[in-house]
Formats: structure tokens, C-alpha cells, sequence
């Protein structure tokens, strides 16, 4: 009976320890975990889920699901450090956003693209709410030069706007960590 328990108790440590839902890192600008949501109304609608978590090259990502009025994409997200988002993207895993740089510091991302901090403690109004202490991230392509957006992410609720060429969408509600915005 003892050996019984004593396994059991190692099998739900071990199972706890490598539990994907509760991952080492993340972030409070863009907030991870399996059941979160955004809605975004603007130029483009569009919603964002959290789906699950999928195992790629021995490393958990999140499966995040972009849902527009007639189509859908899929993005593989983890966090490497706090802060440090990663992407998984054609085979290979790519730095797609680090929080933690200062204002003005850019870095290589995915597919020909490129990030920069643009600026940091700003303060943002959109239909889900008044939001201080954002990051705004610029990404831009460097091969197509309309290609480029502008994304604010707020502590603690993630991305509340998106502008970039010939589109434009605000945060209209959101279901993070338990929270629910407005």
C-alpha cells in the first residue's frame, strides 16, 4: 500500500512539474494561458483565442488562433525568459517580441520582419477601457515597405490596438487570467 501511494505522489509531482498550462515564463503584456480571449473591432474584425498547447521540438507552445470574418490563422507562441516571446514559424523558432528592452531597441523577427520598442508608459483609451504603462511594438517587413503595424499591449491584458496600413482595430473585450474586460 505504501509503494502504491509513493507512486502515485511521484507520478503527480512529475505531472505537475512538466504541466504546459502553467508554464516557467510569461509575460503581463501579453498573458498566455490556455482559455484566454480578445475581441478586436475596427477597419478588420477579429478574435483572438488561446486554443491549447502543443509540444514542438521538445519546447511547449501555445496554439493561438486569429479568427477574422472569412478566415482564420494560427500562431505558435512560448515564452523563452520573462518577457521574451518566441514564435515557431516555418520549422524554425524566432524572437517575435522582448517587453523588457528599452525604448528604441530593435531586433530581427520572422519571415523578413523586424521589431522595434517604439515607446514605453503610455497611456491608451479603447472601447474595453483606460489602460496605462502600455508598450507600443512596431513591426514592419522589410521587403514590402506597406507591410508594418503598430500594436499597443497593456500589463496584465495584452494587446488593445493594432494600426498598420489600410486597417486599423481597438480591444472591445477580453477574458484574460479570469479577468473579464470592460
Amino acid at each position: 500500500m505504501k509503494y502504491a501511494i509513493s507512486l502515485i505522489l511521484l507520478f503527480t509531482a512529475l505531472s505537475c512539474s512538466n504541466n504546459p498550462a502553467d508554464p516557467e515564463y510569461n509575460s503581463e503584456f501579453l498573458p498566455l494561458r490556455e482559455g484566454n480571449w480578445w475581441k478586436y473591432k475596427g477597419s478588420l474584425d477579429m478574435t483572438v483565442n488561446v486554443e491549447s498547447v502543443v509540444k514542438i521540438n521538445g519546447e511547449f507552445y501555445y496554439l493561438i488562433v486569429r479568427s477574422f470574418p472569412e478566415s482564420s490563422d494560427t500562431l505558435r507562441l512560448r515564452y523563452k525568459f520573462n518577457d521574451r516571446l518566441m514564435i515557431w514559424f516555418e520549422d524554425k523558432e524566432y524572437l517575435y517580441i522582448d517587453f523588457s528592452l528599452p525604448e528604441g531597441s530593435k531586433w530581427n523577427s520572422f519571415y523578413n520582419f523586424y521589431g522595434e520598442i517604439r515607446a514605453k508608459g503610455l497611456n491608451s483609451t479603447v472601447p474595453a477601457g483606460i489602460f496605462s504603462n502600455v508598450t507600443e511594438v512596431l513591426f514592419e517587413n522589410t521587403l514590402i515597405s506597406d507591410v508594418y503595424e503598430f500594436n499597443r499591449y497593456a500589463p496584465g491584458v495584452g494587446m488593445i490596438s493594432s494600426s498598420g496600413f489600410r486597417r486599423n482595430f481597438s480591444l472591445v473585450q477580453a477574458q484574460v487570467n479570469g479577468n473579464i474586460y470592460p
